[in-house]
């Protein structure tokens, strides 16, 4: 025989907007604050890498969220590589799909990029992290988001009520960060990061473009004319 019409809550608006009500109710107690960071594309995007190599951030909205993995960040950690120390924290953070879409409603930036939904490749910013004295500024971390899952907590009552954001710490590669909020511009400001969580770390104030790339190379290798294959001195 077909389900009761009258006692099914998957057919029931009120129920599902009660534990929508309570899962907000929830992430505003034992959440936190954070910036979601939309990224802007420029319109070159480079289909060889898969890219937008001119990509800039240039809003940055507060929204609670819930930390999940409540025990210490995720992913392989801290690893020595080739260029340095490489910091691969992973975290996955839960939000509200009621609260981020009243997010787009509130943020016409947002709206115009065409975000319907937390997006692959947009940053959030956790401010929480005490500062090292070793490396000035450095009071917060950038995380990219990787993949978002609309379906971690299955269909309850029939609907869905939350994103789930798995990220891993950004790495700055020259992006232009103007969003108006000095703590989050003032970390990559004029190519120079100021973080130390942005993939491979680096004291306060080193430049990370290009032309320092170069500069350094160029103490190394010697490709003049005179030797094609390079000296090494």
């Amino acid at each position: 025989m077909p389900t009761n019409l009258y006692i099914n809550n998957f057919d029931s608006s009120p129920e599902q907007r009660l534990i929508e009500d309570l899962i907000i109710e929830s992430i505003k107690f034992y959440g936190r604050d954070f910036y979601y960071i939309p990224r802007k594309q420029s319109g070159s995007f480079d289909q060889l890498y898969g890219e937008d190599p001119r990509k800039s951030f240039e809003e940055a909205h507060v929204i609670e969220m819930y930390i999940k993995n409540v025990e210490g960040f995720e992913g392989e950690g801290d690893l020595l590589g080739r260029f340095g120390l490489e910091i691969r924290d992973q975290t996955t953070l839960t939000v509200a799909i009621r609260r981020f879409e009243e997010l787009l409603q509130s943020s016409p930036g947002m709206s115009a990029m065409g975000l319907t939904r937390p997006r692959e490749g947009d940053l959030i910013f956790m401010d929480f992290v005490r500062p090292d004295p070793k490396y000035p500024g450095a009071a917060g971390m950038f995380f990219e988001v990787q993949f978002v899952e609309h379906e971690a907590i299955f269909y309850q009552t029939g609907a869905l009520q939350t994103y789930d954001l798995r990220c891993e710490t950004f790495t700055y590669s020259n992006e232009t960060f103007a969003t108006g909020v000095d703590l989050i511009d003032a970390a990559f400001a004029n190519g120079v990061s100021t973080y130390v969580t942005t993939g491979n770390t680096m004291p306060s104030g080193t430049t990370v473009d290009n032309a320092f790339i170069e500069a350094e190379a160029a103490s190394i290798l010697d490709l003049s004319e005179t030797s094609p294959f390079g000296d090494f001195g």
